[in-house]
This record gives structure tokens, sequence and C-alpha cells, in this order.
């Protein structure tokens, strides 16, 4: 309420710094004010000024200028001595001299800032933003000389205090914002007409131009205008300019049948919002009704659909020049271009109606089409007659990149003789050698290879020609392929590559081509040693996700069994990390080539005690069952600087099964840890424990009772019953109750087993 009382008052004011003094004054202060100012008229409530009631502006407001204007000289004359043009002229000038503030340009909102925050840092913001040219069409005031190139200079899109506020209000349109938008669209989208018209004047910069897009609906200013409603505004821009000197060839007028992101075209929003007026001015521009979206919408369709009986008859009155001669002309080449009929291409470009480089097919240029199809030599004429050889299509896809994924061997190498970009790549970032490593063409693989193609390039999922030839089961060309690579290098891709692979469900080469696509690479010499970034080699992949016939083939070939990786991890470490899931042959084949069962990785873990840790919450033991028959020792050790014991772990993961494993096994039933003291009274502890863990250890022997240093005595209140199995506690006493007898010969006191020290007893 301050600021904008003060940027209507004047605009000595460019920034919110000069500001501060008046910004300072108390909100009370302001508001006694204004009602000193404006009497019983208004209220104010929380900043905001409202007539008190819709009579008193039914009373003060005039929609009659003259009538105003009138009574502008009677000083003591409210009825009607307010025009709604000239409320509206104020607070636009209060908005304008805003968004000016010197903070929009050095502090202004860039993409990833916040638009909450943002205004609600910057005071007044939201409202200028959203409402000043609203304001500035209901004043009906014709700006023109300096104040319409101030307004310019507010919708300049090079500027950071355009962008600024164009964020702001985009914001509540609750829309993706149309990144790249120019001056001259910006201008049409709101309807500034004499804006619109001194961009024309002068005669727009060349890159942008009357019929720029911006980058996220790719929409014209037409477009914008249109579907907004300013007829005056589409008029000027279908509207040849008149520039004195300048040849009617080089003019340019917006193009009436330009289609967007969703393939709609300016009359298309115009039959939406059934604006005749509008229509009218696109029909007579030549708008067709024939021009199909993304959904197969067309104007005419649109306008049945509207049942608008008006709009239906306007756009009807079009539908006999459908048919013209170059319509025609266009079908004819069309098809010519499908069919790959050299001579009547040539018959038709000679017409001089054949735009060579439009886009006539799904956003493809006539080379395009002709290279997708593999017409040779309809490229080759096409290439004489100017067409562009690096014209791409929405996915980015050149010519040549539609040649080499089809097949093309000629069409290649006409592309190729006229110097075609042999890297050029498409959204994906797939080059043509990519293409044609995963469809197998074999033959222009080599062509593009002789003429220099990186056989190391990756896509944008970092796959190479070598992995794309290899996810398709292109066996010779991953042949040829290893024949030119960096061994090394391939094995490092497949290697970091197979997650993508897997997750994509396109089963990568170690799956869907076995013995035979392992074979093929490994025969090419691959260093079967070659880490990836973890320091895990071929083996310790192979063996991590069971490929036990991979494995068998890396083996034969030498791979070692005591390579560790970064961890300190050997391949048989990671036997033990498949959750459960053991290889008997995968083992088997480790052990018999010399791994080391008791092999620890830097943190002490062995094969074993790393099964252990990975199973311990997940009950599955067949790893370790494995590994314990083969040889591994259960005995505790250190690891991560503290003794490491299995029972414990197993009993502290409730697991029953792997507790029954390992007691089953040999393990020390009463061995002392800082968690127990022994293995039985930390199942104790742990309230939750399976009532089968305690059973079995009571059965296997484990004493109820232990000493201490200083001659104290520890005693489980639990007991079995022999006969029925079942667990006894007398005198209803809970589980982890037990009896202390702190020197012999003294009293016993019943505690819980949570308020005995394991240490004392240790």
């Amino acid at each position: 309420m301050r600021l904008a009382m003060q940027l209507a008052a004047g605009d000595n004011y460019r920034s919110y710094k000069r500001l501060g003094m008046i910004m300072g004054q108390s909100e009370q202060r302001i508001r006694d004010y204004i009602r000193d100012l404006c009497g019983l008229f208004v209220v104010v409530i929380e900043s905001a000024v409202y007539l008190i009631h819709q009579t008193a502006k039914e009373f003060l407001v005039s929609n009659d200028r003259s009538g105003a204007d009138q009574r502008a000289g009677q000083s003591l004359e409210w009825r009607n001595s307010l025009h709604v043009g000239d409320c509206h002229l104020v607070l636009f000038y209060a908005c304008a001299r805003h968004l000016f503030f010197a903070e929009f340009e050095s502090d202004p909102l860039n993409a990833e800032g916040s638009v909450p925050e943002y205004c609600e840092k910057y005071v007044f913001l939201e409202y200028s933003a959203n409402h000043w040219a609203a304001h500035l069409r209901s004043s009906r005031v014709n700006l023109v000389g300096r104040e319409a190139e101030r307004i310019l200079g507010l919708c300049d899109a090079t500027s950071k205090r355009c962008m600024t506020w164009f964020r702001v209000y985009w914001a509540g349109t609750n829309t993706n914002f149309p990144s790249g938008a120019t001056t001259l669209i910006i201008a049409s989208y709101f309807g500034l007409l004499n804006v619109v018209k001194l961009l024309l004047k002068s005669r727009l910069d060349e890159r942008a131009g009357i019929n720029g897009v911006d980058g996220e609906y790719r929409r014209s200013a037409l477009s914008w205008a249109v579907e907004n409603g300013f007829d005056d505004v589409s008029k000027a821009l279908l509207k040849v300019p008149r520039w004195k000197g300048i040849s009617v060839v080089v003019r340019r007028k917006a193009k009436v049948n330009s289609v967007d992101a969703y393939g709609r075209t300016p009359l298309t929003y115009a039959v939406w919002g059934r604006r005749m007026a509008v229509i009218k001015q696109l029909l007579g521009a030549g708008a067709r009704i024939d021009l199909e979206d993304d959904v197969g919408g067309t104007p005419i369709s649109y306008a049945i659909c509207s049942g608008s009986d008006d709009v239906i008859q306007q756009l009807l009155k079009r539908a006999d020049g459908i048919d013209s001669r170059d319509s025609i002309i266009t079908k004819l080449f069309l098809s010519a271009l499908t069919k790959g009929r050299d001579d009547v291409v040539e018959l038709l470009l000679g017409t001089g109606n054949i735009d060579i480089n439009a886009e006539i097919l799904g956003g493809r240029t006539a080379l395009l089409e002709s290279a997708r199809h593999g017409h040779d030599r309809v490229a080759l004429l096409l290439i004489s007659n100017g067409a562009n050889i690096e014209a791409a299509d929405g996915d980015g896809s050149t010519p040549l990149i539609y040649a080499a994924k089809g097949g093309h061997r000629k069409t290649v190498q006409v592309l190729l003789e006229y110097n075609a970009n042999i890297e050029a790549v498409d959204k994906y970032g797939m080059t043509p050698l990519m293409y044609a490593a995963y469809n197998g063409h074999q033959t222009i693989v080599e062509l593009l290879l002789e003429r220099g193609a990186d056989i190391n390039a990756t896509d944008n999922d970092d796959w190479t020609p070598l992995m794309l030839a290899a996810i398709n089961q292109q066996h010779e060309m991953v042949r040829a392929l290893l024949g030119r690579m960096d061994h090394a290098e391939c094995w490092k891709t497949v290697l970091d590559d197979w997650p993508k692979i897997s997750n994509k469900e396109m089963d990568g080469w170690l799956k869907i081509s076995n013995k035979e696509m392992v074979q093929v690479l490994l025969s090419g010499g691959i260093d079967t040693e070659a880490a990836d970034e973890l320091g895990r080699t071929p083996l310790a992949r192979a063996v991590e996700m069971g490929y036990s016939s991979l494995a068998g083939l890396l083996l034969h070939k030498g791979a070692s069994v005591r390579t560790t990786d970064h961890k300190g991890c050997t391949p048989l470490h990671y036997t033990a990390t498949r959750y459960g899931i053991v290889d008997e042959q995968i083992l088997s084949q480790l052990l018999a080539e010399g791994a080391d069962i008791e092999a620890t990785d830097k943190d002490g873990f062995t094969p074993l005690f790393t099964a252990v840790d990975a199973r311990k919450h997940r009950g599955a033991i067949g790893t370790v069952r494995t590994l314990i028959e083969k040889g591994a020792s259960i005995k505790t050790r250190i690891v991560r600087g503290k003794p490491y014991s299995l029972l414990y772990e197993a009993i502290g993961a409730e697991n029953m099964s792997l507790v029954e494993l390992l007691l089953g096994k040999g393990a020390d039933i009463e061995e002392r840890g800082e968690s127990g003291p022994t293995p039985l009274f930390y199942a104790l502890r742990k309230l939750g424990t399976h009532i089968g863990i305690l059973r079995a250890l009571l059965e296997r022997g484990a004493r109820r009772e232990v000493k201490g240093a200083k001659g104290q005595t520890l005693v489980a209140c639990v007991e079995l019953d022999t006969h029925s199995r079942r667990l006894m506690i007398p005198g209803g006493l809970r589980r982890d109750t037990v009896k202390v007898q702190d020197e012999p010969g003294g009293p016993w006191v019943t505690k819980s087993i949570h308020d005995i020290e394991a240490s004392d007893y240790l």
C-alpha cells in the first residue's frame, strides 16, 4: 500500500533503496492519510484499500469520460468524478514505474529461483507483473512516441527486468514457462498494439524475426495474439510492412499456417476461442482449414465440434481452395519422394513451386525422407538442387543417421561424398555408426570407420557401438568392432553399463548370448583383469551376478581368483553377497583354482563373515552353510577393530536358522562377549528374541549360571522342561529376569538382565 501510493504520486523513485525512508513510515500513518483524503468512502484491510460499498463505486465511478472532464473543474462535485479509464491509467503508471526499479535488473529472478520468495522480497511485484498490461489496455490510452518506446523497453526479452516480471506473471498460469520468447511474442501476447507496430517498423532482427517462436511451445507472436483475442495485433502481424526502398521479395509477414509444438496453427486457436474477427483475418491471409495437429484435429473439425454455425460457415467458404495447383504439386512431390521416382522429383523441382528445405512429412525435409527410404538417386538430385545435407527432424536425426539406420549403403555413400557430418547425433546421442552397429549393417560400419567415425563414442546412456551391437545380438558385428577397439576399454564399458541394461529389460550380452558372445569377446584378447571404478574384475562381477558359465570361461582364460577390489574383496567374497543364492558351481570353481577361503578384506571380513553380515537380516543361510562345509572357520575374529562373533550376530538378528546352523557346526555356546556375557544371556537381553533361540541354546547345554572375576554369580531364571521342551519361568517372572549374588554366601537379588553389566562377568 505504501509503495503503491508513492509510485502513483510520481516517478522520482527508481529503486527500493531510494524508497527506503518513505517505506519506513508506519502503516498506521499511511492508513490515516488515506482516510483523511477519502473519508468514509474507503476501508483499509491488510494493506489493501477497498470502497466501503458497491453503491460507493456507483456514485463515484463514471464510464463517460466527457462527463467526468466536464465536472473536473467543479471542486466539490464527487458524483461520477472518477473515470474508469483514468483509474486504470493511474494504476498502469504505478505498475510500470515499479517494474523499472533497478533491482529487477541487478538482482533478477532466474529460472531456478522461487517466485513466491522473490515476490516476498520485493513487495508489490506480484501485482505489477500480473496487472500492468491489463491496466494499460483498459485505460484505452494510445501510447506513442517516447511512452511507447518505454513500454517496448519493458517488453525487451533480452533484458533481465523483462524476464523477471514475465516469470512472475507466468507462474500464475501454472504452465511451463515459454523460454526463448521474443520481444515481439511478449508484446503480442499482452495485446500491446503500438509496441508491436514499433517492432515491425524497426524490421525486427533477422534471428528472431516476425515468425520467431518460443522454446517451450514453439508458438509465434501471431499464435499467442490470436489465442488471446487481440485481432488488432494479429491484423498488424499479417499485414505486409511497406518499407520504403525494400523490395517485395524481402518483406516479411507472419506465417499464417505456422504450427506449434502440438501441431496447432493460429487458426486452430481462433476456432477454439470462436473469435470471428480473427478467423476472417486468418482465412483472408490464406490460413488452411485442413492442417492436422498432434491428435489429428483440424480447424474445420474443431469448428464442427464446437457447434458454432457462423464459424463453420466461415471455414466452409474456403473448402474449395484445398485442391489448388500448389497442393497438387505438393502431393505429387511427397508421393514421388516416398516411392523414389527421381524423374518425377526432377520435373516437380523444375516448376519452382517446391521449397526444397521445407519440413513436409513429420518434421522431415525432402532429403530426410529420401534418406529414410534409401532412394540414393533422389537424394543426389535434392543435394544438387541445394537441399540442406545437415537438416534434422524433431528427434535430431540427419539424413546420414536415417540412411545408416536403415542400412542404405548407396545413400550413405552419396551423403559421405558431399561431406555429411559423420559424427552427427540425435536427441538420444546416437551417431550414424551406432545405428549401423546396432542393426548389424557391417558394410556401412566399415564405410563410416574408413571415414574416421569415432568407434568409442557414447550415446546419452554411455553405450558404445560395441555395446549396442552386443545388446542386439549382432555377433558378427561384435567381432568386427573388437578388431578395431581398445579391449580393456571394452570391458570397462560393458561392466559399467550392466545395471543400465538390466534395468531397461534389454538383456545384456552376458545373459542374452551366453557362452557364444562371451567367447567372442574373450577371443579378441580382452584383458580379463581390467577392473571397474570399484576395482572389481570381470570375474568378480560375474561371480556377484551368478553367471557361472562366464566365471568358468574367465577362469579358463586365466583370470585371477586372488585379485582384490578397492575394499580388499576377492571374487570369493562376492559369492557371499548374493543374498543367499548360493552357486555351488562357482564356489567349487573358485576354490579349485586356489581361492583363499580365509582371505580378509580391509575390514577383516572373510567370505564367511561377509555372508553372515549380509544375511543376518534376511534369514538366508545357503551361502553360509556351503562356506562352512567347504572349511571356512567360524571362530570369532577381529573385524573393524572389534571382536566379531557369528553366533552373537545371529542371535542379535533373531535368525533362528542361522543360530541352529552355527551351533550344529560347533560354535562356542559359552563364548564370553560384551553383549552377553554369554550367548544365552545375550538372548535374554533381546526381549523380542524368538523363543526357539532360547530353547535351542538350553537344549544344547547352555549354562544358566556364570561366575564373575570377583566371585559374583549370575543365574538365568528361565529354564527348560526336558520332558515338554517348554521354557519355564518361576513365579510369573519376566523372561529377562536373573538372580544375582554379589559374593559367595551373600543374599540373592532378583534383577532384569538389562541392569547387569556384562563386563563384570568377562
